[in-house]
């Protein structure tokens, strides 16, 4: 058995777009583009509201808490980064604020004790190389 190894992340640039979702990952707290005429949430962020197009979306807080809507462990060094890292699972979580609303994660090893529907929730690592904080999903117990 190998020892697990970090990935090396590449270092995000917030930009006028994503800017509101760093900030609150910083404070250790997930946010999400919310509209106000729709009540909808929208990840990825956009300019306009992924549910009825309008341009009144703001950075609102969520829970945090979801369920693993799908996932798959990558045995394969394609992704540039995580070469050293396999094998890790991919997550796609949809939180429970809003059917399909869907966030990605990442968890080492070969995916041992995951199953579609399991609950999780956010914690926050930080970025190697910068100050920002990255949101990421692990099993609730």
């Amino acid at each position: 058995m190998t020892s697990y190894v970090p990935p090396k992340r590449p270092i995000p640039v917030p930009d006028d777009l994503t800017r509101g979702f760093w900030e609150a990952a910083g404070r250790g707290v997930l946010a999400v583009q919310h509209c106000d005429d729709c009540n909808f949430y929208t990840h990825p962020p956009r300019t306009l509201c992924g549910g009825c197009g309008s341009p009144a979306v703001a950075w609102k807080d969520v829970s945090g808490k979801g369920k693993i809507y799908s996932w798959a462990v990558m045995r394969m060094q394609s992704v540039q980064g995580f070469e050293q890292s396999v094998p890790y699972c991919t997550l796609l979580v949809e939180l429970d604020e809003q059917p399909k609303l869907l966030l990605a994660g990442y968890l080492p090893g070969e995916g041992e004790g995951l199953s579609i529907g399991a609950p999780v929730e956010v914690f926050f690592e930080d970025i190697e190389g910068s100050d920002l904080k990255l949101p990421n999903f692990r099993l609730v117990k």
